[in-house]
């Protein structure tokens, strides 16, 4: 996955109620983000830090398969 693309997805989960499954390549389980507090660009690198009211997570987009949230409006 592309780095603009994931870091437009990470930026509507900032401050929501929201929920995002990531499914890493070469593995089945998805990996949950949620309670995003911030998100930042980790210089000229491939790195986005994600902070969460419970952990820093630092992604690399090329490792990201498949990125998914449940639909609110149904």
């Amino acid at each position: 996955m592309l780095r603009e693309d994931l870091y437009a997805i990470l930026a509507h989960l900032k401050g929501s109620t929201r929920e995002l499954d990531l499914i890493l390549v070469g593995d089945s389980k998805p990996v949950e983000l949620r309670n995003v507090v911030s998100i930042a660009e980790m210089g000229p690198g491939n790195l986005i830090e994600v902070k969460t009211r419970q952990n820093n997570i630092w992604i690399d987009p090329t490792h990201v398969a498949i990125a998914y949230s449940a639909r609110a409006d149904m």
